[in-house]
């Protein structure tokens, strides 16, 4: 299927939430997928195929691949690991609905300042249009795009270049793994960094609950190298248990796991408590990952402003103060 078949944001995210309640409740798959069809009637149909595919003998993350991101359908494909796919549903229903709560909000902050931002650019083209011609046959202002307006536009043309420049060496040296490329941005990189922190520590702490040793998880992690979780395990930590070395000599190959979650296996806690420890981490990460963009969107309506103010400033400086310094000169319209 193809990936406009794919549900948009709030259905994948009250999907997840509402068959994660209803599977904590004790329903069946089979019915609690007809229950979310009758809450969400436009899943409907496409919840009919799923259960289909149930039946012939696929996984949920298998029957669920067309409608999902990649990112939801590989975390519910490592539930086979670990038996925790109800806990997970509801865990990732909740970062869904928080991440979709956030977007919701940039979009409300950034509606005026673009209003304002589209006003004035429809203000510049009138002018550049009707008034600029007969100021430049005036005198009054120059022919032509100012210096500083010239200057400004080889500099951010510059930097664009930069960034992409930046960007393909970046996807080049780390084989296209936006993860990793992520997490080296200047701005972002904490976030992705929170982010990949986050998925490790609750896949990990529900395998580790479970009774599944680490071990067995990168063995495993091994045959499904498409996996984004395989690749943030790598095949480096496959080679340490290769050679005999301890958890903790293992731990350090993991690829993005912080100090404060390598931490927790170094407590000599048994193996499920170290797992619930990881799953209780994880939730601490996601509330720094909320305060953080949160940070990001009280500041983001301010810049909006810089921007808009910075316009203004410069068509006044360019247009309007020449035509009031040389006002004597409009009686010869």
């Amino acid at each position: 299927m193809k990936r406009w078949n794919r549900w948009n944001r709030w259905q994948q995210m009250t999907f997840l939430e509402q068959l994660g309640q209803l599977l904590a409740n004790g329903y069946q798959l089979p019915l609690a997928l007809d229950l979310v069809g009758s809450l969400i009637p436009v899943l409907k149909k496409d919840l009919v195929v799923c259960q289909q595919r149930l039946e012939q003998g696929d996984t949920l993350a298998e029957s669920l691949n067309p409608y999902l991101r990649p990112l939801l359908c590989e975390q519910l494909a490592l539930s086979q690991l670990h038996g925790q796919q109800t806990a997970l549903l509801i865990a990732l229903g909740k970062r869904d609905r928080l991440v979709y709560q956030q977007r919701q909000k940039m979009r409300q902050l950034l509606l005026y300042p673009c209003f304002l931002l589209l006003t004035l650019g429809l203000l510049f083209a009138v002018m550049m249009v009707f008034l600029l011609p007969h100021l430049q046959t005036l005198g009054h202002v120059q022919a032509g795009l100012p210096d500083w307006v010239n200057v400004t536009g080889v500099m951010l043309l510059s930097l664009l270049l930069l960034g992409m420049m930046m960007g393909v060496c970046l996807i080049r040296r780390y084989q296209l793994n936006w993860l990793k490329v992520g997490r080296q941005l200047p701005i972002v990189g904490a976030y992705f960094r929170l982010s990949i922190d986050y998925h490790l520590c609750l896949q990990v702490g529900y395998i580790m609950q479970s009774g599944v040793s680490l071990a067995a998880v990168v063995y495993y992690c091994q045959h499904f190298s498409h996996l984004v979780f395989s690749n943030l395990i790598g095949t480096s930590v496959h080679d340490a248990f290769n050679r005999g070395a301890s958890l903790s000599q293992a731990l350090q190959e993991v690829d993005g796991l912080s100090l404060a979650a390598r931490q927790l296996f170094m407590k000599g806690k048994p193996q499920e408590e170290v797992g619930a420890d990881l799953i209780m981490y994880s939730q601490m990460l996601v509330e720094r990952m909320e305060r953080l963009v949160n940070q990001w969107l009280g500041c983001l309506q301010p810049l909006a402003f810089i921007v808009i103010g910075i316009c203004v400033i410069g068509l006044y400086c360019w247009l309007l103060l020449p035509l009031y310094q040389n006002i004597g000169g409009m009686t010869t319209w």
